[in-house]
């Protein structure tokens, strides 16, 4: 009987179908960090492409939350990352969603968006800017952070979008090395569009049909002493391999989360049911379960609850599935179980 360990972490490239290439990044160019200090990293509460859900139905963030443990009146500034034109979204000073708009005129019209400051102290620099509609230079001090009021969550939401959509501005950033590694620590079978577990066995669990493959995983970026939250992975996918082997069948289409997918597939690519309750509750615990095998395999950018890993197309016998997770520092973490094909 082969012992497999229950996950491995790993650093290096991106991989896909045998390929190594460097991780990609968005098309929005590199800027400091718009939070003092300017020029090194902070911890990120929020990722983008995260599965989110408070008061509402599920959607994904479509930015990031960039978390300090000081806000207003002593708090460090937030400073634009690039000079544009700048628009105020002001409910007024008891308000938390005060906010603004810097778009840059460029062929894209692409505009970044920072929320949830302080409307006391917007200067008036920032107001008449946007009175006058003049041009607000790169660093310029836009706001503080509000004082959020649930668990001393101040922080900073940060998006960077345009004509093509919202993508993860982490990418933007520099610096950017994170050595804080994605981690994946479950691995559970379904059949297609159910929630129930197929019953594990040891060593194998009996497979069979059309099979949908979850596995819990999360990151924690720039991480502190006293800011310490999990945010969603940036890419996670799934390989069948022979065992003893290791040669791999099957690669399945890699979940990129670099620009964010479309809100309705929000439950198609976690799930948000018993036992796989994905949850954004930052005040505790954040879980997210990523439904893997809901990808075209032609297709990357496809969604659908319908696909799955087709077991079918493989002859009965026992696999190792693997499910992998990257960062956008080309961190990555894996975790491995063995299965039996019984079609």
């Amino acid at each position: 009987m082969l012992k497999l360990p229950t996950y491995t972490i790993t650093a290096g490239l991106f991989a896909v179908a045998g390929a190594s290439l460097l991780l990609p990044g968005c098309h929005f160019p590199n800027t400091a960090w718009p939070i003092e200090p300017t020029n090194q990293t902070h911890p990120i509460g929020n990722s983008g492409g995260e599965f989110q859900q408070y008061s509402g139905g599920p959607y994904f963030h479509t930015g990031i939350d960039i978390v300090d443990d000081d806000p207003a009146p002593a708090g460090p500034f937030v400073r634009s990352t690039r000079a544009g034109t700048v628009s105020l979204s002001l409910p007024g000073a008891g308000s938390l969603y005060n906010g603004a708009v810097v778009a840059h005129g460029d062929s894209e019209h692409s505009e970044y968006k920072y929320w949830h400051l302080d409307f006391n102290s917007i200067p008036q620099s920032v107001r008449d800017h946007e009175t006058n509609g003049t041009v607000m230079p790169a660093n310029s001090a836009v706001a503080r952070l509000v004082f959020w009021t649930a668990c001393d969550y101040h922080h900073l939401h940060f998006e960077a979008c345009d004509d093509g959509g919202c993508e993860d501005p982490v990418w933007d950033l520099e610096p950017r090395n994170d050595v804080n590694g994605p981690a994946v620590t479950d691995l559970q079978f379904t059949n297609n569009g159910s929630s129930s577990v197929i019953p594990p066995g040891f060593p194998y669990t009996n497979v069979s049909g059309q099979v949908d493959i979850i596995a819990r995983a999360s990151d924690r970026q720039f991480v502190t002493a006293t800011q310490n939250h999990r945010t969603g992975v940036m890419y996670i996918r799934y390989q069948v391999k022979t065992l003893p082997a290791g040669t791999v069948v099957k690669t399945g289409k890699t979940i990129n989360f670099t620009k964010i997918p479309p809100s309705n597939k929000t439950t198609v690519l976690y799930r948000n049911a018993a036992p796989f309750d994905s949850s954004s509750a930052y005040c505790g615990t954040e879980s997210y379960y990523y439904a893997v095998s809901n990808v075209d395999d032609n297709n990357a950018n496809n969604f659908d609850e319908n696909f799955a890993w087709d077991t079918t197309a493989l002859p009965n016998g026992t696999y190792w599935v693997e499910v992998k997770a990257w960062d956008a520092s080309s961190n990555s973490a894996a975790i491995i179980k063995q299965v039996r094909i019984v079609n």
